[in-house]
C-alpha cells in the first residue's frame, strides 16, 4: 500500500481497473477523518478457464442434451474436453469422499464417469 498524499507521484503503478465495479477503494478512520488508504482492483474474478462452464453439463445432461449445450455455446472441441476433464477430476472425488456420508453425492460422481467412459468422443482417446 502507498500512502494517498504519495500516491499522485507514483506513475509506474497506475493502470487503469480492469472493470470499473471491481474498483474497492481501501479507507482507513482516523481521529480526525476518513483516510484514503487506495484501491483494490480485483480485476473479473471469474474462473481461469472458461471450460469450468461446462463441467454441469456432464455432471447433469445426458449425451443429446451435452451436444446441443456444445452447440449453442459454441464450445470447441480442445475447450469441451477440458471441461470433462474438470468433470472428471470432481467426479472422481464425490465417488468415494461421500460414499457414506452423502450417497446421491457420491452417485451424481459415479453417474458423471459413466457419462465421460460411455462419451464415443473421450473413449477414443484412452
Amino acid at each position: 500500500m502507498v500512502d494517498a498524499p504519495r500516491a499522485p507521484r507514483i506513475g509506474a503503478g497506475r493502470h487503469e481497473p480492469s472493470r470499473p465495479d471491481a474498483v474497492q477503494p481501501a479507507r482507513r478512520r482516523t481521529r480526525r477523518r476518513d483516510a484514503s488508504l487506495g484501491v483494490l482492483d480485483g480485476g473479473g474474478f471469474g474462473p481461469a478457464d472458461r471450460a469450468l462452464d461446462l463441467v454441469a453439463a456432464w455432471h447433469v445432461f445426458d449425451a443429446p442434451a451435452r451436444q446441443v449445450l456444445r452447440d449453442e455455446v459454441g464450445a470447441g472441441e480442445i475447450e469441451w474436453r477440458r471441461g470433462a476433464a474438470w468433470a472428471f477430476q470432481q467426479a472422481i472425488g464425490l465417488g468415494w469422499y461421500y460414499e457414506e456420508s452423502n450417497p446421491e453425492m457420491s452417485a451424481l460422481g459415479l453417474s458423471t464417469l459413466r457419462r465421460i467412459l460411455a462419451d464415443p468422443e473421450l473413449s477414443s482417446l484412452v
